[in-house]
């Protein structure tokens, strides 16, 4: 099943795209480029209905890719950032990852392996906090002129809270198809199954909860024009458990947008929804099985006079709709930032 990153690192869109596009690619081609590192502050004023607060946010992030011969790449990145309260007595929030990528080019095809790890030395809810994980591709080419592959995949994640109650093995085995008729369009297809093993967690007749999922998904994506690129992914899946009332259908959707008219502006967007249907349980009131829809989005606006130093202009907005009221929360940012890039 798909899972999105336990915490929203700093997206750095500022860094010209086409230099993220390769450093991401997930195919072999033995080509490096010089280390890019970007260091960046943000000021966000957050609201929800709560309360309103001010935050001010540092943030680095460093890529280094480099060939391992002729048939054979690595690419390793690291993140990092400082959340602190400026307007209200509040635990500041740090996050971390490091991760590494291999590609290699083999006879009947190529093999991704990659690993990365997300932490929190100091959450202010779970303590220290750790999010490693593993994944390994195998593609291989389907014709002479390579517009249409197939692949399997193998993932695998363990998740560690301090203080929290959520510690889980998580894996994953995809089998999927990928049809590239040109530059401009890609189509992909692809099949999952997953287990979850929640260390933590008990069922009613005390055995260790375990949950499976299955999942179907769709991904388009390619460029209009010489300057916007854009992808829309949709997935609708199902997860079973030992444990009945954590069952559910689910259904999410990601679009994107980037638009680059010059190399001195860059406008990018994303739109998602995620979606939880439960069989078994039911709103406190017990009137309704529970759902829940998970909504939101972000628009970034940056712009450069030299290349190097970056303002950027972000609105980011969640909203969580649910047949059970105490789940209904929304939340609204605007940040404004600069960002060095060298």
């Amino acid at each position: 099943m798909k899972k999105r990153t336990p915490w929203k690192l700093i997206p750095l869109k500022s860094v010209p795209i086409f230099i993220l596009l390769l450093l991401s690619l997930g195919g072999t081609q033995a080509f490096s480029f010089s280390p890019t590192v970007v260091l960046g502050g943000r000021l966000d004023q957050v609201f929800s209905p709560q309360s309103a607060a001010l935050w001010g946010d540092m943030y680095g992030f460093g890529s280094w890719r480099t060939t391992l011969g002729s048939e054979a790449y690595a690419v390793f990145n690291a993140d990092s950032s400082f959340s602190l309260p400026l307007d209200q007595q509040a635990a500041s929030v740090d996050q971390h990852s490091l991760s590494a990528q291999v590609g290699l080019s083999l006879p009947r095809g190529s093999l991704l392996l990659s690993s990365e790890t997300f932490f929190s030395i100091k959450d202010p809810l779970y303590g220290l906090t750790m999010l490693p994980d593993w994944r390994g591709r195998y593609g291989i080419a389907l014709d002479q002129k390579s517009t249409k592959k197939a692949y399997v995949g193998y993932s695998g994640s363990y998740l560690y809270q301090e203080k929290g109650t959520e510690d889980r093995l998580s894996q994953s085995t995809a089998i999927g198809f990928i049809y590239e008729p040109s530059f401009t369009r890609s189509y992909r297809f692809e099949l999952n199954g997953s287990l979850d093993d929640l260390r933590q967690r008990e069922t009613s007749s005390g055995q260790q909860r375990r949950d499976y999922g299955t999942a179907g998904e769709f991904e388009v994506s390619g460029l209009a024009g010489y300057f916007m690129d854009w992808s829309l992914q949709i997935l609708a899946g199902a997860r079973l458990s030992n444990d009945p009332t954590y069952e559910a259908s689910i259904a999410d959707l990601e679009a994107q947008i980037s638009w680059g008219p010059t190399r001195n502006l860059n406008l990018s967007a994303l739109l998602y929804g995620e979606g939880l249907s439960y069989w078994e349980r039911t709103t406190e009131d017990g009137s309704d099985e529970l759902t829940r829809i998970d909504i939101g989005g972000q628009v970034e606006l940056d712009w450069t006079f030299n290349n190097s130093l970056y303002y950027t202009v972000r609105l980011t907005g969640a909203h969580i709709l649910s047949n059970e009221p105490s789940l209904a929360s929304w939340d609204i940012s605007l940040g404004l930032g600069i960002e060095w890039g060298f």
